[in-house]
């Protein structure tokens, strides 16, 4: 799978395209497996409005920072699509860990600008 990943790489790039395109297929095999292995898990996780955190693909494990900002409360910061993301206070969820790590049920899209990220949901480890 990666030996053709790199080559649809090196293609979109020899015909003038963006490779972001192909990394971003990239993302998505290893976000759906990723998603798969805890989906049961996911499908229970709601948003503080009452609806699903999970829409089928986009919930995953992540690598996460836990800090206290300026006003002395616990903050977050989860890596998403290769960047560091403030977790808004209000999508962190009480829900237990499926295995002692940090997940995220997000949506993301690419736009002129490289893309952004709307996290729906935050389970932090501690939670487990």
């Amino acid at each position: 799978m990666r030996v053709l990943l790199y080559a649809a790489t090196i293609l979109a790039f020899l015909c003038g395209g963006s490779p972001v395109f192909a990394q971003g297929m990239e993302h998505d095999v290893e976000h759906q497996d990723l998603h798969t292995q805890n989906h049961e898990k996911y499908k229970e996780w709601k948003t503080p409005s009452g609806s699903s955190c999970c829409d089928e693909k986009d919930c995953r494990q992540v690598p996460y920072r836990e800090g206290i900002n300026a006003s002395g409360e616990t903050e977050f910061h989860a890596f998403i699509l290769g960047q560091w993301r403030r977790v808004p206070p209000l999508v962190v969820r009480p829900y237990a860990s499926p295995d002692f790590e940090a997940h995220a049920c997000y949506w993301a899209d690419y736009d002129s600008e490289g893309g952004y990220v709307i996290i729906r949901c935050f389970v932090a480890p501690r939670n487990s």
